[in-house]
């Protein structure tokens, strides 16, 4: 039977009817069947964690080698370098100036052996303190006169070659090392330092200062994560990447542990009934106790600038800093806002705890109280009350030239700039919300005061300052210098006349506690073709993990929940206690510290306690604002979840220890923004719009809007399909139009090539 079609005779309208049948399925299929993904592919680059000298293959590569090395290298230095990720470029960083490493460790043995697990122990959890492992075969090597230990190229290595491994039955040296045992499991060594040079009172080497490398267990090949760069074949598009895989070549650099000039350590954490926690574990309501060191030489002949600040260096430095004071030595301290300095009787400054010990030459131990008050005067932007006091504590930074009349304007003590509230809290500033600054010096007095002259010297060593003081964790503001998750980092510098000298000669250091933390990123809604900016100020508190929007509860200091605006009520927190909460820094970053995870067995109160409290909400209590004073949206419902499980049953010992240290972080891929989600991660260029303190990429983000835009979870939206998805959109739109107007028209034609008679039916 015969059709017109669009002005064209068609012998069988059927065809038609197949065809446009075949183009809705066509269509159908281009919509709701997911595009071929382009083709990743990884593009190594100087910016990847790991070289090609580390041999990392990704856990997707099914190509594996059947072979692991390992190689040595002993370090000396002065002070605490970057943290060690495994990597052969770890040489290059630890060996930066700035770090203050001397020289490689010649002729130190070490020693490598196998270690599997005790039974119920996993092999994460093994601990060289614990000796919860068994041994297995031994390795044995002294580094050469570059510090290194390495596998050998060949067998035909004399054993008797320091800079190589050898098996301790037999003395052959070891050309690799196996990837898996017999039962086909990855194995894990005890690194361990068995003699140094530096050790031993006999030999010209010796440092009375000196202390073995930390014993180490590790897994080979080891287990990590590749920050690399992704590039996508068909848009061109590169993009930041972390990749999971295993080095095959690990690249370890244990330096020694002697006290390097400024030290900082958490010596004891105190839970809110006085007991000790038995471990550098703390949650809102500790009590955490901190001790900084700063060591002083005393030698024959001291050259000011070198390094060491020598206490004849002070006996008779007459110079002034910019106010007029001789200051000899100025230590900062900065805490993250989440810690409230503790002394002095309520209302009044706290008073920090200096003393200075020494030894004589007959051995015996001194002490010697120092003076001292912070001084707030030094501290970058350290702010008035309404009466025009200086607020102690308050202030971002300190100014180098607190020791020199020098004109350092754009130097200063800590690399990075602070953040607090000041905008804020102009006429009532808090400590912990501006800046959590605490910065003093000792006068070239506070030192003649107990030593007068050279000759009251003679003889004297082990010189150190000491600075003792206490801090209570509280539910604040969270962590306003965004550091790594799951981790309390307290910083501290300073500065001496003798550091003055030298270009960035501040000396730095940090403590670190362990505690239950959140961090993500908080922004505007932007719009097509915007780069998200940061949204500050925006408050968030934790609910019971059942709560919706409208019902709920808020968690407090004290571990329990109390109805929101339940305060000052009988049913309400009792006087003093303060909700966990957090607030957005002024890079947009929401950092929780202290979340109370761990709770006592009220049966058992001298128990550690264990983790029992697994979930949370998240609910923004106060929407951001910005110093334009736009006062954004904020979503009206609960996030879910903030999640602990991972940690379940674990006492805070075991807290300390779970991923390597790395704090105890809840697991970020159980929250769930939804679409206040900000779509947007990279710039424009391909940088993280968010980041830590060091420079981690910060990937869950939170919306907020503006008056006059949409709210996200309100409003429809297509999916996001990227450039080829909306040329699909686009497709099918034109198909559905096609096959409309396909259908008048056949519709149309028919209805004429029927007659009157036909016509309307």
């Amino acid at each position: 039977m015969s059709e017109r079609f669009w002005g064209f005779v068609v012998k069988n309208a059927a065809v038609v009817r197949l065809f446009l049948s075949l183009l809705l399925v066509v269509a159908v299929l281009l919509v709701c069947v997911p595009a071929a993904h382009a083709e990743v592919v990884l593009v190594p680059g100087d910016g990847d964690t790991y070289t090609s000298a580390d041999q990392f293959v990704p856990d997707s590569d099914s190509r594996k080698p059947d072979k692991a090395y390992l190689t040595v290298t002993k370090l000396l230095s002065k002070r605490d370098g970057t943290a060690a990720v495994g990597s052969d470029k770890d040489a290059s960083v630890l060996k930066n100036p700035n770090v203050g490493v001397q020289f490689s460790g010649v002729g130190v043995e070490f020693m490598v052996t196998r270690v599997t697990p005790k039974a119920g122990v996993s092999s994460g959890d093994m601990d060289p303190k614990l000796s919860n492992f068994d041994t297995h075969e031994r390795y044995v090597g002294k580094t050469d006169g570059n510090g290194v230990i390495k596998n050998a190229p060949n067998a035909s290595v004399s054993s008797a070659s320091d800079g190589f491994w050898r098996v301790v039955d037999n003395g052959g040296v070891v050309t690799q090392f196996p990837v898996v045992d017999n039962a086909g499991v990855v194995n894990y060594y005890l690194l361990r330092e068995m003699d140094s040079p530096y050790s031993r009172a006999d030999n010209p080497l010796y440092d009375p200062l000196y202390n073995p490398s930390p014993d180490v267990i590790f897994d080979l090949p080891y287990h990590t994560t590749n920050k690399t760069t992704q590039l996508d074949t068909v848009t061109g598009v590169r993009s930041p990447v972390e990749v999971a895989g295993n080095v095959y070549h690990l690249h370890l650099f244990p330096k020694n542990v002697a006290k390097n000039d400024l030290m900082k350590t958490a010596t004891k954490v105190v839970d809110v009934d006085g007991k000790d926690r038995g471990a550098l574990y703390a949650q809102v309501g500790d009590t955490i106790s901190w001790e900084v060191d700063y060591r002083l030489y005393n030698e024959a002949s001291p050259v000011l600038g070198d390094g060491k600040l020598d206490i004849k260096e002070i006996q008779k430095y007459t110079g002034k800093n910019r106010n007029g004071d001789s200051a000899a030595v100025a230590v900062v301290d900065r805490l993250p806002s989440g810690l409230k300095m503790l002394g002095g009787s309520p209302g009044v400054d706290p008073v920090p705890q200096v003393k200075l010990n020494w030894q004589d030459a007959s051995g015996a131990a001194h002490s010697a109280p120092i003076d001292a008050k912070y001084n707030v005067k030094s501290v970058i932007g350290s702010m008035k009350d309404s009466q025009g006091n200086y607020v102690v504590g308050t202030g971002t930074n300190v100014y180098r030239n607190i020791i020199s009349d020098t004109p350092l304007w754009l130097e200063t003590l800590f690399n990075n700039t602070g953040t607090g509230l000041g905008v804020f809290l102009t006429d009532n500033p808090d400590a912990q919300l501006c800046g959590n600054t605490w910065a003093w010096y000792l006068s070239v007095g506070d030192f003649t005061r107990v030593f007068s002259d050279e000759s009251s010297v003679s003889g004297v060593s082990h010189l150190w300052l000491s600075w003792t003081y206490e801090t209570k964790l509280t539910g604040g503001g969270g962590d306003f210098l965004a550091h790594e998750t799951g981790l309390l980092v307290n910083e501290v510098a300073a500065e001496t006349i003798d550091s003055i000298q030298i270009k960035d000669g501040s000396l730095r250091t940090d403590a670190v506690v362990s505690t239950p933390g959140l961090q993500f990123g908080k922004s505007n809604k932007p719009e097509e073709g915007e780069i998200p900016y940061a949204a500050p100020y925006a408050i968030f508190r934790l609910t019971r993990p059942e709560d919706r929007y409208g019902s709920m509860s808020f968690l407090y200091e004290d571990g329990n929940f109390y109805d929101a605006d339940s305060e000052g009520t009988p049913q309400g927190p009792p006087n003093g206690v303060k909700p966990v909460q957090a607030m957005s820094d002024d890079n947009g970053i929401v950092t929780f510290v202290g979340i109370p995870i761990v709770k006592k067995d009220p049966r058992d109160p001298n128990s550690p306690g264990k983790v029992t409290e697994l979930k949370f909400g998240l609910y923004e209590y106060k929407e951001a604002e910005v110093t334009q004073g736009i006062v954004y949206i904020r979503p009206e419902r609960v996030f879910k979840y903030v999640d602990f499980s991972g940690y379940a049953g674990k006492t805070p010992a075991e807290l300390v220890r779970t991923r390597g240290g790395k704090g105890v972080a809840a697991d970020i891929n159980k929250l769930d923004f939804g679409p206040y989600q900000c779509p947007i991660v990279l710039d424009h260029i391909g940088r993280p719009a968010f980041e830590d303190d060091e420079g981690r990429m910060i990937k869950k983000i939170i919306m907020n809007w503006r008056p006059g835009q949409a709210d996200p979870g309100k409003v429809g939206a297509l999916p996001l399909t990227g450039g080829r998805g909306i040329l699909n959109m686009l497709f099918v739109g034109i198909v559905l139009m096609i096959m409309g107007l396909a259908y008048r028209k056949l519709k149309h034609d028919k209805v004429l090539s029927s007659g009157p008679a036909h016509a309307g039916k």
